[in-house]
């Protein structure tokens, strides 16, 4: 069932992280709310299999991307294509994200790294392309 309180109708809607967990529910609370949906990450398996289902159930289009948010051209290009396919963006949700091991005490260094680059510099370069 359609609601219809805040009305997103005519809008795009880019969410990050939409192959699973909270970025999979932004998308589909941002097609409840009439919105057409980019649907970007990692797994494109994923994002077309969810993509499908979400625009069968809310009857919007759903455009899955795959993107690495720790590759700027790889950002930039899912930015332009998104573009390029619905001609704007409207909303950007950043849900994008990986774990880490843990306990951040067994950590290394590139373990780090690697959670920082894409949970906070992958969030900032999708963040930069998207204004």
């Amino acid at each position: 069932m359609k609601n219809n309180i805040f009305d997103l109708s005519g809008q795009v809607a880019l969410v990050a992280g939409g192959s699973s967990g909270l970025g999979l529910q932004f998308a589909r609370a941002m097609a409840n709310a009439g919105a057409n949906v980019a649907l970007v990450a990692r797994r494109m398996d994923l994002l077309e299999e969810n993509a499908k289902a979400i625009s069968a159930e809310f009857g919007v289009e759903v455009y899955p991307h795959r993107i690495d948010l720790r590759d700027s051209e790889s950002v930039t290009a899912c930015v332009k294509d998104v573009v390029a396919h619905f001609g704007k963006i409207d909303i950007l949700v950043n849900a994008g994200g990986v774990g880490g091991s843990g306990d951040p005490a067994l950590m290394t260094d590139e373990q780090w790294y690697y959670v920082v680059d894409t949970d906070l510099t992958g969030l900032f370069r999708l963040c930069r392309e998207v204004a």
